[in-house]
């Protein structure tokens, strides 16, 4: 028990040791990273330091880090990045009570309101689009008609509805621009508005057809097993004028007509058969084809009906 007692400890000794050593070199390397990045800054190096900066940030966050590198997005004309991170600086000094920090934030952000861009997206028509993107990404029609921080640069405004053309704008925007973009009713989209397709293959209807060939089938061997029938009964009449008894023919004559009525017979027979079953299975293909309806579809020119089986 002692032993695993201690075995216990030990383990949770090392793990512990294990995180801490982690998190210091994390906090070293971030150091350094921060210092090189601070020397790029100063040298101008302003995108390679931009980039030291946020390695730093991402191995050991700390407030002077991302302060500075806050600093550097907007040097590299990130403003509307430079805006986020420097309201999320003062909003972390006025939590610690950092006032100095909180106040060089917000002295940032004022100059940043200025010169950063803003678009503002609003719907002018009377339907509403299914998606809205800049740049890509989709935003929600209420944060845009509030005015979207962008970087100065090219942006695409996109707007997408089911049915419809998608709507697509490219403008430039300059530091301290402020652009709106105006979405109307977007047009109809032929290819998609047409619901009349090319007919597909009938089933009901081909389906019919062929009870249609089963009932003739069925037909035909009805009347060839009644001709045949009919032949069965004469050549018997026929046999037994000559030979009352098929067992004891001893004239050729007779012989042959018995041959003649089993023959005729079994041709019937299997006729009535084959008709039964082929009339059987049209009834079958008949009873279960597909019910014809009729469906109205949307075109650019207006309803059409259509009828389908």
């Amino acid at each position: 028990m002692r032993r695993a007692l201690t075995f216990a400890l030990v383990a949770a000794v090392s793990l512990a040791a294990r995180a801490s050593s982690a998190q210091t070199t994390d906090a070293a390397k971030a150091e350094q990273l921060f210092e090189e990045g601070t020397k790029l800054f100063d040298a101008g190096r302003f995108a390679e330091a931009c980039d030291k900066l946020e390695a730093s940030q991402r191995l050991d966050p700390a407030l002077g880090t991302q302060f500075n590198l806050a600093e550097c997005w907007q040097r590299v004309g990130r403003l509307a990045s430079a805006r986020a991170l420097f309201r999320e600086v003062a909003k972390i000094a006025h939590a610690t009570g950092r006032a100095e920090v909180e106040q060089r934030a917000r002295d940032r952000l004022a100059k940043l309101d200025v010169e950063t861009p803003m678009l503002t997206v609003v719907v002018t028509g009377t339907s509403r689009p299914d998606a809205i993107t800049v740049d890509g990404t989709q935003v929600t029609e209420q944060d845009l008609a509030k005015g979207h921080y962008v970087d100065p640069g090219d942006h695409v405004v996109e707007a997408t509805a089911r049915g419809k053309q998608p709507f697509r704008n490219t403008l430039s925007l300059t530091a301290g621009a402020r652009s709106t973009v105006s979405i109307p009713d977007l047009a109809p989209d032929p290819s998609a508005a047409s619901t009349v397709t090319t007919p597909r293959e009938d089933a009901g209807g081909t389906q019919r057809t062929l009870a249609m060939v089963a009932f003739g089938v069925g037909g035909a061997g009805v009347l060839l097993g009644s001709v045949f029938g009919i032949v069965s009964m004469g050549s018997n009449s026929d046999a037994k004028a000559l030979c009352p008894d098929p067992k004891q023919c001893s004239e050729r004559a007779g012989f042959e007509a018995w041959n003649d009525a089993r023959s005729a017979g079994n041709v019937s027979t299997a006729m009535f058969v084959i008709g039964g079953v082929a009339a059987a299975a049209g009834a079958a293909l008949w009873i279960t084809a597909p019910k014809s309806s009729a469906s109205v579809g949307l075109t650019p020119g207006g309803a059409v009906a259509r009828l389908t089986w």
